[in-house]
């Protein structure tokens, strides 16, 4: 019998493209726990291109780039234009 191979449906939920620039952006409520943003990055990772990769949460989390090289940023700095891309 075979290996079962699991699937999953991964999905960007933003691409915002602007002449020759492009931006992928996750939308979360909250990231809670690494369980959570390994969920989020996941899509962003196969993206082998080098335009710019954002989570944006809504919680209070620190903003910055995690070891991926995502931005990770908070709803009230995306909001407020306070991003680093």
């Amino acid at each position: 019998m075979r290996g079962h191979l699991k699937r999953r449906n991964l999905e960007i939920d933003f691409v915002v493209n602007r002449h020759d620039e492009r931006l992928y952006i996750q939308s979360a409520y909250a990231l809670p726990s690494q369980e959570k943003m390994d969920q989020e990055q996941a899509s962003l990772l196969h993206i082998k291109d080098g335009f710019q990769k954002v989570i944006v949460a809504g919680d209070r989390y620190i903003s910055g780039y995690n070891e991926n090289g995502i931005l990770v940023e908070s709803l009230y700095d995306f909001l407020l234009g306070k991003q680093k891309f």
